[in-house]
């Protein structure tokens, strides 16, 4: 496979997988939404958690796609180097983790359309549509989950439970930054955001609190990259040959969340799409370096 054509494959699987990790982040913002709704906002929370579970269902199927994506891109590199290629059992040790995960992001698109319904119907229903956000968190989380879990076997020295403890708090760290992408998903929609929220200043609202949210997600990963990057930068010895790359797609990266401060913080309302669009630029930029 050729470079070009082997980094186009490789964005594509990038890009798929932000947008299932930004239907992760929709599933926390949902619940989120259904939580303020028990205090206040309750009908401009009620009509946006409506809308997030129909951007939710969507978005999920991008589970599935990222998931056979990278694993045909296993394949197409394992096969280039000259290696024989047969086709796995889908049950297997070493292909579970694509199964059960492709088995998870097929559930979510009807229960997010179930969780709809129980929006739109009587106020008694308002509670089972909590809880069926809850249960819409968890598939989302335990997706990301089972595909790091080494169904072939545990690493040697490492128990289950030390493997369970490391892979559910960088599944978690994961949710956290799913923040990013899900508010740009919805920022990239605004338009359509508009529609559901017809009073003006309630969607000047909501999308500058989508902006705050990528922030509040994406502040932690940046600061642990640069961290780590100057940690290399400052000791002797080698550094690692991925270095340069991972220091341009966190710049791209952190130029991204300039945006997004300035979309939250500024006072020119004509200039919000502005800043929102650069944004998500710097994110596609940064996902360029790091399909590289």
């Amino acid at each position: 496979m050729d470079q070009p054509l082997l980094f186009f494959c490789q964005f594509f699987v990038n890009a798929t997988l932000a947008l299932a990790k930004g239907a992760l982040g929709i599933s926390c913002f949902l619940l989120f939404t259904l939580l303020l709704a028990q205090r206040k906002h309750n009908s401009l929370c009620l009509v946006c958690s409506r809308y997030l579970t129909y951007v939710l269902a969507a978005l999920a199927f991008a589970g599935p796609v990222s998931t056979l994506a990278s694993f045909l891109l296993f394949i197409a590199r394992f096969s280039a180097k000259g290696n024989a290629w047969q086709w796995p059992d889908p049950f297997s040790p070493a292909v579970l983790p694509y199964t059960v995960n492709i088995a998870i992001w097929l559930l979510v698109p009807p229960l997010a359309l179930a969780c709809s319904r129980l929006l739109s119907s009587a106020k008694k229903s308002k509670g089972c549509a909590l809880g069926l956000s809850i249960l819409l968190l968890l598939l989302c989380f335990g997706s990301f989950f089972c595909l790091s879990w080494p169904f072939a076997g545990l690493p040697p020295g490492l128990s289950a439970t030390q493997a369970f403890t490391a892979i559910f708090f960088h599944t978690w760290h994961l949710t956290f930054f799913a923040l990013l992408p899900a508010s740009l998903v919805l920022l990239v929609l605004a338009g359509h955001i508009r529609k559901w929220v017809s009073n003006e200043d309630n969607t000047i609202l909501v999308r500058r609190w989508l902006a705050g949210l990528g922030l509040i997600g994406a502040i932690p990963h940046c600061l642990n990259v640069w961290a780590v990057s100057v940690g290399y930068l400052l000791r002797a010895g080698q550094m690692p040959p991925t270095l340069g790359q991972h220091l341009l797609e966190n710049a791209a990266l952190s130029l991204c969340l300039v945006a997004l401060i300035f979309a939250v913080i500024h006072k020119w309302p004509r200039k919000t799409a502005l800043f929102e669009g650069c944004a998500v630029l710097f994110f596609l930029v940064s996902l360029a370096f790091s399909s590289l």
